[in-house]
C-alpha cells in the first residue's frame, strides 16, 4: 500500500470498532492526527532490511 492510499480516519474508525474503543467526535481529529504521525515512524521498522539468518533473542539484554 502506498502512503497516499492510507486513510487514517478509516483505520481509526475500523480499529476502534474491532477493539471496542469509543472515540468521540471531539477526540477523532486528535487520534487521526496522531495515527498520521505514527505511520511514517512504523514504516521505518517495517521496511528495515534484515538478513535471512537473523534469529530472535530469547531474552532481552540491554
Amino acid at each position: 500500500m502506498k502512503n497516499d492510499e492510507f486513510d487514517a480516519e478509516v483505520f481509526v474508525r475500523q480499529s476502534a470498532a474491532l477493539t471496542g474503543f469509543t472515540i468521540t467526535p471531539e477526540q477523532m481529529p486528535g487520534v487521526v492526527t496522531n495515527i498520521k504521525r505514527i505511520v511514517p515512524l512504523a514504516k521505518l521498522f517495517v521496511d528495515f532490511p534484515l538478513p535471512d539468518d537473523v534469529e530472535l533473542a530469547s531474552v532481552f539484554e540491554p
